[in-house]
C-alpha cells in the first residue's frame, strides 16, 4: 500500500525559495491560495474559491442539499501550455480531474463556514489527492 503524505503549502512563498515539489505520488496536498506545487514538469496552482454554499457548521440548514464549495485551479507545464478548471466537492462528477496523466481529486476545503465568522479568502485552504493514471 503507497504511503501517504501531507504536505502544507505556503501562499505566495519567497521567490528565492521556488515552487515546492510534491513528494512520491499518490500523495495529498494542502494548498493555500494562490499556492502552488510543483508534480514532475507540472505545476498546479490553487487559483481561488469560487463559491462556498455549504451550511455553516453552527446553523441548522433545511434544505435537499448541503451546498457545495468550488474551487478553481490551474495546471501549467514547463512547455508552456495550461488550463483552468473547477472542482466540486459534493458533486462527484466534478470532484476530480485527469490532464496530462495527473489525477487531482478534491478532498477537502477548509476552514468550515461558520455564520458568525466570514472566511477571508487568505484563510481557505485545498486539500487534494494527487496522483499519476
Amino acid at each position: 500500500m503507497a504511503k501517504r503524505f501531507a504536505l502544507t503549502l505556503v501562499a505566495l512563498a519567497p521567490l528565492a525559495c521556488g515552487i515546492p515539489t510534491a513528494p512520491p505520488l499518490p500523495t495529498e496536498v494542502t494548498l493555500r491560495v494562490g499556492g502552488a506545487i510543483r508534480v514532475s514538469d507540472l505545476t498546479l496552482t490553487f487559483v481561488g474559491v469560487v463559491s462556498d454554499s455549504r451550511c455553516p457548521s453552527d446553523v441548522v440548514c433545511i434544505a435537499i442539499v448541503a451546498g457545495d464549495a468550488v474551487a478553481k485551479f490551474t495546471l501549467s507545464s514547463e512547455g508552456g501550455g495550461s488550463s483552468t478548471f473547477e472542482l466540486a466537492l459534493a458533486d462527484p462528477s466534478r470532484r476530480s480531474r485527469t490532464e496530462q496523466g495527473l489525477t487531482m481529486e478534491f478532498k477537502a476545503l477548509d476552514p468550515y463556514p461558520v455564520s458568525t465568522h466570514p472566511t477571508s479568502t487568505s484563510d481557505y485552504r485545498a486539500r487534494l489527492d494527487l496522483r499519476r493514471e
